[in-house]
């Protein structure tokens, strides 16, 4: 089986595709979309430069490197305890969790 990369239309970017996909829970996917590339287009526009680097440099700065998993511990009867357990993140989980 080959898979395929799904990226959006115009920037070929996966990350700005699953942006547009956090917002299309939320609905109106097309309205939102053409509301982003708008703004891409006016921050083309003022700042002479490629929109996705902004939207890359923020990523960069919000971009957790570790995450937290939860497990239940029973210790006595009828008691449980939640345990947490710091885990570092993949570059990839990185940037879902920046985008989310």
């Amino acid at each position: 089986m080959i898979y395929k990369t799904i990226t959006e239309g115009v920037f070929n970017s996966k990350l700005l595709y699953i942006l547009f996909n956090y917002l299309a829970n939320i609905g109106f996917k097309h309205k939102r979309e053409n509301l982003i590339y708008f703004a891409f287009v006016l921050l083309k526009k003022i700042l002479r430069c490629c929109p996705m680097y902004y939207l890359f440099e923020a990523l960069e700065k919000i971009k957790p490197s570790i995450s937290l998993k939860f497990y239940k511990q029973s210790y006595k009867k009828n008691k449980t305890k939640i345990k947490a357990i710091p885990y570092p993140l993949i570059i990839s989980q990185q940037y879902k969790k920046s985008l989310y």
